[in-house]
């Protein structure tokens, strides 16, 4: 026979608009790699396009990449070089 036991709280969390908090048990980490924009721009500069980008993310790693991102990379790009 198992008891269990059921306990309710309120929990109060401060709000942060500015996100300046820094998380305690899970730190921060950066929404993009610069290894995997370095391999973005790679395919970008031979030529691939952001659908052939996908496709070789998608088969070489796993992992699904959409053309929005791309976009962001490149354009990250085109903005410190201007």
């Amino acid at each position: 026979m198992r008891k269990i036991i059921y306990v309710i709280f309120k929990l109060e969390t401060p709000r942060d608009r500015e996100g300046s908090l820094a998380p305690a048990l899970v730190k921060k980490c950066p929404s993009r790699c610069t290894g995997m924009d370095d391999k973005i721009l790679s395919l970008y500069a031979k030529g691939n396009t952001t659908r052939d980008i996908v496709a070789l993310f998608q088969e070489m790693y796993g992992v699904e990449v959409s053309t929005s991102l791309l976009s962001q990379v490149t354009g990250a790009i085109v903005k410190s070089s201007v």
